[in-house]
């Protein structure tokens, strides 16, 4: 009993420790971020984010859709900040990757101009919004989670367990891409969902791996790795999806923007997604466990 007792303590610590390193982090990232004077404050933000809400889903699992639970509360409030911002990140990685693209490929000068005025009005409003929905609830909901609501967690937690169910459901989606692209074809609409469902959970895999591992009882950094890469490869996918369509909305609302750059533009994101579907790299997957 006392060995569970020591355990327990000692697994708190470890958590504890964890979850106040990255949201200091965070807390100094997200006031500079606000700022909008370096793009690579917003973007380490939700980095830092991210990585707070891998360790909570970890621990509190299905209590993140409960509103009535703070934990529940403070996942939400986390995710609704880390929501936002990507709204502001995916401009600045939009606008950085047109001005390399310009050197395959024309692009449309007035395109640019009109995304970088998007991107000032949207930073206008979410730098007005988040400090006054979010900042006094989220120092209140952090608090009061990590003084009354982490120990009940931490003993209730199998950590093993919790793990296995994340490559499980990883393998699911993984198996439902398959049978999609055979069913369907590669370019079908279901089997580019499917594909996306296996990004966002490999994406889980590999925080939950670098930033749990503490709280595991094996070597998870290959593992962490190898879904790094298909992480990163599916995100390029993802990416080019998300500026064609980005891109294909524009050019509806602003009929003045340069029609045939434009369309010679969408043509070589349709190229590049082809090209990195080819490289696919889930063939025979096996989770790298040490």
């Amino acid at each position: 009993m006392m060995t569970d007792i020591h355990k327990n303590t000692d697994n708190l610590q470890l958590w504890k420790k964890q979850f106040k390193r990255i949201f200091k982090k965070f807390k100094k990232r997200y006031h500079q971020s606000l700022k909008f004077k370096d793009i690579e404050d917003l973007h380490q933000t939700r980095v830092h984010l991210r990585k707070l809400l891998t360790l909570l889903k970890f621990l509190i699992q299905e209590d993140t859709k409960d509103e009535n639970t703070v934990a529940g509360r403070f996942y939400t409030t986390l995710q609704n900040i880390e929501k936002a911002l990507g709204e502001i990140r995916d401009l600045d990685v939009l606008l950085e990757d047109l001005q390399h693209l310009k050197e395959q490929v024309p692009v449309d000068k007035a395109l640019l101009k009109v995304i970088r005025k998007l991107r000032k009005m949207k930073r206008l409003q979410i730098g007005l919004q988040l400090p006054n929905d979010y900042n006094e609830p989220l120092m209140l909901l952090w608090e009061d989670f990590m003084c009354l609501h982490l120990p009940g967690y931490i003993c209730k937690l199998d950590a093993h367990a919790t793990l296995l169910k994340l490559m499980a459901k990883f393998d699911s989606r993984l198996q439902k891409y398959e049978t999609m692209k055979e069913q369907h074809g590669e370019q079908s609409p279901e089997t580019l969902e499917a594909l996306h469902a296996v990004r966002i959970q490999a994406k889980k895999l590999r925080y939950t791996c670098t930033y749990v591992e503490f709280a595991l009882d094996k070597n998870y950094a290959e593992a962490a790795r190898q879904y790094k890469k298909i992480q990163n490869w599916l995100g390029e996918i993802n990416n080019l999806k998300v500026y064609r369509s980005e891109i294909s909305m524009l050019l509806n609302y602003y009929t003045y923007l340069d029609s045939e750059k434009s369309q010679a533009l969408l043509q070589h994101l349709d190229h590049q997604i082809l090209v990195k579907q080819e490289e696919e790299t889930l063939s025979g997957f096996t989770h790298k466990i040490q």
